[in-house]
């Protein structure tokens, strides 16, 4: 009996002894991963934000203005007039010194490296000036911006006057500044109907002659 219980106890004692080796084993393979020290960490770097775009040109602030109207050199009378009274509307409303001049340059001059704070009226020598009016028909009108520059031009005079007059519309003051909106720039296509005009030529040669 004695023997009996003995060897009882050796069976028993080499069943716990393989469960804790059992539970040993599984208990090292959920042990997680040493991780190396060694290795640089990760690191996310900001990303680059966009300045916002501008949704205004400012042309005058405290009444100061680094801005000039550019009209056409040779410019005719009526031309030169609404240059002058755009420049007279500017000055007042903004209290700035706002000038009136001619797009002549000296010889060998560019143009465009005059100043880029330009308002040009009536189709100047500028770049900016080129194509303006490709959307505009055959009698329309433009306002429109290149960079600083704005574009005032139209097909005929009387189309520059609404042309103007629209501007005029878009200047907004507020805290002793004025500025043009860059929503409100705008194309008006206005044709001007040709078909079906006849032209007559005339010739005459006689008035002097004489009889043979």
């Amino acid at each position: 009996m004695k023997k009996f219980l003995i060897l009882l106890i050796c069976v028993t004692t080499l069943l716990c002894c393989a469960v804790l080796s059992s539970c040993e084993k599984d208990a090292v393979g959920e042990s997680p991963p040493i991780s190396d020290s060694s290795a640089p960490e990760e690191t996310t770097l900001p990303e680059e934000t966009e300045p916002p775009a501008p949704t205004a040109i400012e042309l005058a602030a405290g009444g100061e203005s680094a801005y000039k109207i550019i009209r056409p050199e040779g410019a005719d009378a009526q031309l030169a007039e609404l240059s002058k009274e755009l420049c007279l509307y500017l000055s007042d409303v903004s209290g700035a010194r706002i000038r009136v001049t001619s797009d002549l340059v000296g010889r060998g001059v560019d143009p465009d490296s005059v100043s880029e704070y330009e308002i040009l009226i009536g189709g100047t020598n500028r770049t900016a000036d080129d194509g303006s009016l490709e959307s505009a028909g055959n009698d329309g009108w433009c306002v429109k911006t290149v960079e600083n520059r704005i574009i005032i031009n139209a097909a005929s005079v009387y189309s520059l006057t609404e042309a103007v007059e629209y501007f005029k519309t878009t200047i907004k003051t507020e805290d002793g500044k004025m500025a043009f909106d860059l929503s409100s720039t705008k194309t008006e296509f206005k044709e001007y109907p040709l078909v079906g005009t006849t032209l007559r030529v005339g010739s005459y040669n006689i008035k002097h002659g004489s009889e043979v």
